[in-house]
């Protein structure tokens, strides 16, 4: 059975729909993101399961219970958000045991369950710190020892990381993939941040206008899109207008909206190799253009290819220093590397 059971989930505030007959299962011990640009519709959601809104149409279930018409202190489930929402005036230790102490256990049982949440997060020694002692990712921590201290079924974050600087971000994201794989808790975890989400997540559930466009491993996702909306949003690619069935003709679009071809090609920068003007590659397709722009970037060179009317990315490793801005290039792309999707 699923932890959770999202059944047709739609939600509207006035004129705007937020959510469109979202439908979603996600098992024990999984770590799923969803993942979208802002107003997607990923927060609602998060916001419906948690129980802080009420759908106009659909079901929440947990464990095969319908949740739907259930306040958030009745689900079993908690809530870590961006802004950590700690008790200024409580030590980590008094704000990890609050819900205990809520629920009923006594102050010693509080106080015992407490110091084994912090210590799980990394802060055993830090229960008597208050929170503006401690720097932003100790905060984080005893957000997550608060909220896994009654042992939720479910842990739903939302964009719990993107206060934090860019390395200390990196660090949590590790720190807490090992945490939701000790504890064997399912997360949802709320970003728009697609590298994040390829760093943690068993599956990204992918979001835009509402619906969910796709829902993968990141792998999967990158590789395979099903949408033209994932292949753009999920890393970089090339779009090429593609014939019918069978037929290898293919040009960079341009702008892919005004696009009228039945299928779209995608290409990856990273399939895409500069070749020597008397190279013949076998089972591969060839384009001649100019190169419009070099980029050095992360230890990668970036190259963007006026090709007809579009242009091609390409993404080779290290720092090529033999190509320059307005000199003729060949580009190659092996057939194996192409990936169809319909044009809607």
């Amino acid at each position: 059975m699923s932890i959770l059971e999202i059944r047709g989930i739609s939600k509207s505030f006035g004129a705007y729909t937020a959510l469109r007959k979202v439908s979603l299962e996600v098992e024990a011990g999984e770590f799923v993101s969803l993942l979208g640009p802002s107003g997607c519709g990923k927060t609602t959601l998060l916001r419906l399961v948690a129980g802080f809104l009420r759908p106009d149409t659909g079901a929440v279930l947990i464990e095969g219970r319908d949740m739907t018409a259930l306040p958030p202190n009745k689900r079993p489930l908690n809530t870590v958000f961006q802004n950590y929402a700690l008790f200024p005036h409580m030590t980590f230790a008094q704000n990890v045991a609050y819900g205990p102490l809520r629920a009923g256990a006594s102050r010693t049982e509080a106080r015992e369950r407490a110091a084994e949440a912090l210590d799980m997060v990394g802060l055993g020694g830090h229960g008597q710190h208050y929170p503006r002692e401690a720097s932003g990712g100790q905060q984080q921590r005893a957000a997550l020892a608060r909220a896994i201290v009654n042992r939720p079924k479910l842990l739903l974050l939302d964009e719990p990381l993107s206060a934090l600087d860019l390395q200390l971000r990196r660090r949590m994201q590790i720190e807490l993939k090992r945490l939701q794989e000790r504890i064997g808790i399912a997360f949802i975890f709320v970003t728009h941040d697609q590298e994040e989400a390829m760093a943690m997540s068993d599956r990204i559930v992918v979001m835009n206008a509402g619906r969910i466009e796709q829902v993968g491993c990141g792998g999967e996702i990158y590789r395979a899109p099903q949408t033209r909306f994932v292949a753009q949003f999920i890393g970089d690619a090339n779009l090429f207008a593609a014939g019918p069935a069978g037929n290898w003709e293919m040009q960079p679009v341009p702008a892919v909206e005004a696009c009228d071809a039945a299928r779209i090609a995608v290409v990856r920068p990273e399939h895409v190799s500069l070749i020597d003007a008397a190279a013949c590659p076998e089972d591969a397709l060839v384009f001649e253009g100019t190169v419009e722009a070099v980029a050095g970037i992360s230890g990668m060179t970036h190259l963007h290819v006026g090709v007809g009317e579009g242009t091609v990315t390409v993404r080779i490793l290290g720092m090529d220093t033999s190509v320059s801005e307005g000199q003729p290039v060949r580009l190659s792309v092996p057939r194996q590397s192409v990936h169809f999707i319909d044009n809607r």
